[in-house]
C-alpha cells in the first residue's frame, strides 16, 4: 500500500507502508514516532531517517559499518530478544549525526547509541553501547581518517 507523507525538509514523499521502519519504543527524544521511512539519494552515504508521524523530524544517519569498519558492539540477551534476532549479522547499523548550527565543519556522529533495524522485520531499536571509547560526538572527519583505504566494508 502507497501512502503519501508530507515533509517539511523533503515536501511530500511516497513511499510503501510496508516498507516503513517500525519502533515500538520510538527513538530517545521521539518516543511517539514509532513509524519512520529512509529518505536519500542512493549515491549519497548521508541518509534521512524520516519519521512518519512528525513531519517536521528527520534524523541525519550513515551506515556504521560502511563509514567504520572497525565499529563493534555487543548485544545482551535482553535487547536481542527486543529486536528478535539471533545475531548482529541480522541487522542494518545507523549512527546518527550531527551537524551544529553555525558550524557545519564540526558535524559529529553518534557511536555511542546506534540505531539497529532487523534487515527482515524492519523492526528497529536504538541503545547504548557500554563501551567507554565510543562518545557521542565524534568528529565526522575523524572516522574517515581511520578509515581511509578501506575498501569494500560490509554495511
Amino acid at each position: 500500500m502507497v501512502d503519501v507523507l508530507k515533509t517539511e525538509r523533503f515536501g511530500e514523499l511516497s513511499f510503501d507502508i510496508s516498507e516503513a521502519l517500525l519502533f515500538p519504543e520510538g527513538i530517545p527524544g521521539f518516543e511517539d514516532d514509532h513509524r519512520w521511512i529512509i529518505v536519500g539519494d542512493d549515491d549519497s552515504l548521508i541518509k534521512w531517517l524520516q519519521s512518519c508521524t512528525s513531519p517536521e523530524v528527520a534524523l541525519p544517519v550513515i551506515p556504521a559499518l560502511q563509514v567504520f569498519p572497525g565499529y563493534r558492539i555487543s548485544l545482551s540477551s535482553s535487547d536481542s530478544d527486543k529486536l528478535g534476532i539471533n545475531s548482529l549479522s541480522d541487522v542494518g547499523i545507523l549512527l546518527v549525526v550531527s551537524v551544529p548550527v553555525g558550524n557545519p565543519g564540526a558535524v559529529s556522529v553518534n557511536l555511542r547509541a546506534p540505531i539497529l533495524v532487523d534487515k527482515e522485520t524492519r523492526r528497529g531499536y536504538q541503545f547504548v553501547v557500554l563501551n567507554e571509547n565510543y562518545t557521542i560526538d565524534t568528529p565526522l572527519m575523524d572516522v574517515f581518517k581511520v578509515t581511509e583505504g578501506v575498501e569494500d566494508s560490509p554495511c
